[in-house]
């Protein structure tokens, strides 16, 4: 990618408020980044932005819109049951014979949340035995009907497989420094 590209894409965004009067910090940070990813990244920010984007949120954008690339360590695949067996799917139109291993067991390191990062919870009105306020939908006041909800599971900051997924899904963008 060359600066003028660079530029050429910035000048895309001018109908968002907010735009910078020079685009030196741009280059400095986005210069490793393919033009072709830059390019969908702009497109995206002019559908989903107001404000112009800073670097680092063109960087998100770019790993929303790049294709996924798993490394080989990314890619998991599940153990085989002890009853697993092997089908044979015929195509019907061209007829050839695909096999297919039916009992594949995924194994979850988490039992509440499924490896997805949220656990459901179940809120129950005026008529719970427990607080009936616990899901804080309507502050302090009582839920009026039975309803279902998820909040953050407590394993993310240790789940490998939710770690891993994020991984994958990041290339561009970099987690904020710590202080």
């Amino acid at each position: 990618m060359t600066r003028e590209f660079l530029d050429a894409q910035l000048g895309r965004l001018i109908p968002l408020k907010g735009m910078p009067h020079n685009s030196d910090g741009y280059w400095d940070a986005l210069n490793d980044i393919e033009g072709e990813v830059i390019e969908q990244a702009m497109t995206q920010a002019l559908k989903s932005r107001v404000f112009f984007p800073t670097p680092a949120e063109v960087r998100m954008d770019c790993d929303q819109v790049a294709p996924r690339r798993l490394d080989g360590d990314t890619v998991y695949l599940p153990r085989q049951a002890p009853d697993a067996f092997t089908a044979t799917i015929r195509n019907p139109f061209t007829g050839v014979e695909h096999p297919v291993t039916v009992g594949l067991v995924w194994e979850d390191e988490c039992m509440h949340c499924r490896d997805t990062g949220w656990t459901e919870r179940f809120c129950g009105g005026p008529e719970s035995r427990r607080d009936p306020r616990e899901c804080g939908r309507f502050g302090n006041r009582v839920c009026q009907y039975p309803h279902t909800y998820v909040i953050a599971c407590l394993c993310i900051p240790t789940n490998k497989t939710i770690q891993r997924r994020r991984e994958a899904a990041r290339k561009y963008a970099q987690e904020p420094a710590k202080r």
